[in-house]
């Protein structure tokens, strides 16, 4: 019976690939369907995420303050990319406890202004950052970097 399954073993492969759509059917004549056309264009660094990025040069402009921020160091925290497609300017922060306005700082003194949101968890612990504010630190996607936290 081995002898008799052996044969044909191959083209149950090549007809079992060919109805996933892994390999296209050698018996058909139909012509293969075109790849769809990318909706938005691609950055290299950021992929799908930039094309759903809601925020706007302008906005971008406006969340970036050009003095020093005034108000009181709340602390440092590392930060880490938060939920690319929830919108805004905005870091979940376990070093506060209600929602309040603040500013970050990179380190060489790049700075934005954020809405900061509590995340449970100890004030050691890191960070969530929008993806709005990421790009106007210019932190890449999948940087662990050190913020400076100011209440504003």
């Amino acid at each position: 019976m081995l002898n008799m399954i052996r044969p044909v073993a191959p083209l149950f492969v090549v007809l079992a690939l060919s109805a996933c759509g892994a390999v296209q059917n050698p018996f058909s004549q139909a012509e293969p369907a075109a790849a769809p056309a990318p909706s938005a264009p691609l950055d290299a660094t950021d992929g799908a995420l930039e094309a759903q990025e809601p925020s706007t040069v302008l906005q971008r402009q406006e969340n970036t303050p050009n003095a020093t921020p005034a108000s009181g160091l709340i602390g440092e925290t590392v930060v880490a990319l938060g939920d690319p497609v929830q919108p805004g300017f905005w870091l979940k922060t376990p070093l506060v406890t209600a929602e309040q306005n603040g500013i970050l700082e990179r380190a060489g003194g790049a700075t934005v202004q954020v809405t900061l949101l509590p995340l449970g968890g100890p004030a050691t612990g890191g960070s969530q950052i929008s993806l709005a504010a990421m790009r106007s630190l210019n932190i890449g996607l999948t940087e662990l970097v050190t913020l400076k936290v100011y209440s504003n």
